[in-house]
């Protein structure tokens, strides 16, 4: 028994799903009339628009009309959104406010058009056992002929080539006053604008030719800004000196260079960074209202060519690559080099110390002066020297470095025969005339072996030299080169 009442169930619920789906109660066509030719056959100039089946007869037949105005958009061949396209076709007299010419246009016709003949079916529907509903589809003719779709195309190409141009000549304004990024997006805004407009075919190409010559002046004018814009760099007739920062910033310009004219770009972001030495630096990255950036070498911390290196990203809706420029700015860093170094008591007359450093020195760009004062020193002035007295000594030289070293060799040992050991003693003292002070003092000692005791000490000299160098070099924050 309770097997055969499961069937039943089922059998019912199945019947009812069926009815739901309308496979048993299907739609039945009430209405008598036939079916006009008009609707599967429709003249030329005639669209032919179809409601979904409603139980109410108005909306219908407003859904209709809405079909057929649908259709009719998409004959006239113009690109528009499908949010304005449902605001036309509801009638909305607000569209025509819309800045788009082509919006206006298309609005302004389709509003205007009404059906001309209605045909409106009757469908019954049993929804239930018991319930039933009248559906009504509706089929309307609405006329948009030949000569109506003439004067949208001309009224279109018309109102068009009127707006573009207004915008294309304001758009040129603005670029002159410096606002090109915003120039370069807009021209590209209209160009897209224009040439929908020119695809459309079924225009005689004199009533074309006005759209067509203003694209062509709109991609000339898109292209000369997009292919002149152009950096360039100001502050690079400065020397760079050791410790000083430059008396003026560099300046990197974007410019707009159009009709003999150049024309600065505002508001830019540009990245200075350094590329080769040293130095303390603050910048103003984004162009001023005359289209220049700066950056300010507050302080030099190299010897060497100062190299900054200038960097802009364009806005990557403006089709410009990336530019960039450096500022090379040359070493101007003048030197006095004195050093006393004997070996074993005896001078020696092409020191290896003084050698060195005039080397090292000349890599990092610095140039060396003579000075006769240099003669008359003394070892024990060299060790004892102190600020006054370099001042004395060396004040009327433009030397930014006086680098004053002793070096001497002593406490020679024989460990056998041929073999030797010299111990050498070294002291450098370097004055910068921008701080006013020693900023080096360094002593060095250490031994050096040798066949012979001159060898030693000349071993030991090498050593102790190449230790003071390399002390100097880091207390100055200066990198070798060799």
């Amino acid at each position: 028994m309770s097997k055969r009442y499961t069937l039943i169930k089922m059998f019912l619920i199945l019947i009812v799903i069926l009815i739901q789906c309308g496979f048993i109660f299907p739609q039945k066509k009430i209405s008598k009339e036939k079916r006009p030719a008009w609707i599967n056959n429709p003249s030329k100039g005639i669209f032919v628009g179809v409601s979904q089946k409603n139980e109410n007869e108005q909306e219908a037949r407003i859904n209709a009309v809405k079909d057929a105005k649908r259709q009719i958009i998409q004959s006239l061949g113009v690109i528009i959104e499908s949010e304005f396209v449902d605001r036309i076709i509801e009638q909305n007299e607000n569209v025509i406010n819309h800045a788009d010419s082509k919006l206006k246009i298309v609005a302004k016709n389709i509003i205007a058009v009404k059906p001309d003949k209605i045909f409106v079916e009757k469908y019954q529907e049993k929804i239930s056992m018991l319930k039933k509903r009248t559906l009504y589809q509706v089929f309307v003719s609405v006329p948009f002929s030949n000569k109506k779709h003439q004067i949208f195309m001309n009224e279109l190409l018309s109102e068009t080539e009127r707006s573009c141009n207004q915008r294309y000549q304001k758009t040129i304004r603005l670029a002159k006053q410096g606002k090109v990024f915003f120039a370069i997006e807009e021209l590209s805004k209209i160009g897209i604008d224009l040439s929908d407009i020119s695809q459309i075919t079924g225009i005689s190409p004199e009533k074309m030719s006005g759209v067509k010559n203003l694209e062509k002046d709109v991609l000339l004018s898109l292209s000369d800004m997009q292919n002149n814009i152009y950096i360039t760099g100001k502050g690079t007739d400065q020397g760079a000196k050791y410790g000083k920062g430059l008396k003026k910033p560099l300046e990197l310009s974007i410019l707009w260079k159009t009709e003999n004219k150049t024309i600065g770009i505002p508001g830019v972001d540009v990245k200075f960074s350094i590329v080769n030495g040293n130095a303390e630096i603050s910048e103003i990255g984004k162009t001023n209202s005359s289209g220049i950036a700066t950056c300010n070498v507050k302080k030099v911390l190299t010897g060497e060519n100062l190299i900054i290196k200038a960097e802009v990203e364009f806005p990557k809706n403006t089709g410009i690559a990336a530019k960039s420029y450096k500022f090379q700015l040359f070493a101007d860093n003048k030197i006095i080099v004195k050093v006393i170094e004997k070996n074993l008591n005896k001078k020696i007359e092409t020191s290896y110390l003084e050698n060195k450093l005039l080397e090292q020195f000349n890599n990092l760009g610095f140039t060396a002066l003579e000075n006769d004062n240099l003669r008359k020193l003394t070892k024990n002035d060299i060790e004892q020297i102190n600020v006054q007295s370099v001042k004395n000594r060396f004040g009327n030289d433009n030397a930014d470095l006086i680098v004053l070293a002793v070096i001497t060799t002593g406490q020679i040992n024989k460990i056998q025969d041929g073999y030797y050991f010299a111990r050498a003693r070294g002291v450098i003292k370097v004055y910068d005339r921008e701080k006013q002070e020693i900023v080096v003092n360094f002593i060095e000692e250490t031994k050096g072996a040798g066949n012979s005791e001159e060898n030693a000490g000349v071993k030991a000299i090498k050593k102790v030299s190449d230790l003071l160098i390399d002390k100097v070099l880091n207390e100055l924050q200066m990198n070798r080169k060799s």
